[in-house]
């Protein structure tokens, strides 16, 4: 219906222009008018979205443009040749998602990763592959499918946090020194010991916090400090949790305006199709918007 609707105005479009093409040509505008909210040079561009306006000053708070920085770089074409810089000396998982950052601040990132077949953590410089710490983890790990890494107590240097296979939090030095293990498990299930830690500031007070599906901890000593319970999205994937187990991924961030709720004055969780809201203070962590459920995938036979 709109498909023949549209070709019917094309068609009318193309009769008028050929009948009082004179007029038209003349009244046409030869340049986009960026804030009008029409289409002035007839290219299906409008206003801040048109080329004609990106460059000109009048959009340049406008979330998408086209200008090209002074500093813009544009690399030039040919073949790419990739070749190994280091090979660390120590073997590590394949399912392992690395973590790079400068975890002993000397000037150097540093690779966190993991084994996922054997309870071994691995600090790499990232400069030369070298091992700089070994961290052999309690004898049911492992569990999470990455480490997350930040200076959670301050002190200059990086911590890192993963899921244990038994769902509790475990942090440690750089040095590989064990900083603490969380007194609650992580999550409602068993598929949880599977979750992804997020760091991220909840409250903006200066001090990070732990992020695992809808639950929040404290980032200097592993206490539950916020959580939204097995009937609130964590953030998994429905197919995965089908088969017996599921990454958790959220995201923290700001997405809600401070006066939209009671509690949306710091960070919120996005999770699925949930964004929750989060309160340390009393522990409420609390759906504000709740995405339509999808429509069931039909597959062709």
């Amino acid at each position: 219906m709109f498909i023949h609707t549209l070709f019917s105005l094309r068609r009318k479009f193309l009769l008028f222009s050929f009948l009082c093409s004179p007029a038209f040509f003349f009244a046409q505008t030869t340049s986009e008018i960026c804030d009008n909210g029409l289409d002035d040079d007839g290219d299906g561009l409008i206003d801040c979205y048109d080329q004609d306006c990106t460059c000109t000053g009048q959009c340049d708070e406008f979330y998408y443009t086209t200008c090209n920085a002074d500093c813009y770089y544009i690399p030039p074409c040919g073949q790419i040749t990739l070749g190994v810089q280091w090979t660390a000396d120590a073997e590590t998982g394949t399912y392992s998602t690395l973590a790079a950052g400068d975890m002993d601040n000397d000037g150097i990132p540093d690779v966190v990763t993991y084994r996922v077949d054997a309870p071994d953590i691995f600090i790499f410089d990232g400069a030369t592959g070298a091992t700089k710490v070994h961290i052999v983890a309690p004898t049911d790990w492992p569990g999470g499918t990455a480490p997350a890494i930040a200076d959670l107590d301050h002190d200059g240097f990086g911590e890192l946090v993963m899921v244990g296979f038994d769902r509790l939090l475990y942090c440690y030095e750089h040095d590989g020194t064990l900083k603490y293990t969380s007194a609650i498990q992580v999550g409602y299930a068993p598929r949880y010991r599977f979750s992804v830690p997020n760091i991220a500031d909840f409250d903006h007070d200066g001090w990070a916090e732990i992020n695992v599906g809808n639950q929040v901890f404290n980032g200097q000593t592993g206490a539950l400090l916020a959580s939204g319970g097995p009937g609130v999205s964590a953030g998994e994937h429905p197919a995965r949790v089908a088969v017996g187990f599921s990454f958790a991924s959220p995201v923290a961030m700001d997405v809600l305006p401070d006066s939209f709720c009671p509690d949306c004055g710091g960070l919120e969780i996005v999770a699925g199709n949930q964004v929750l809201s989060v309160n340390l203070v009393s522990g409420a962590v609390t759906p504000e918007v709740t995405a339509p459920a999808p429509l069931p995938t039909v597959l062709p036979a």
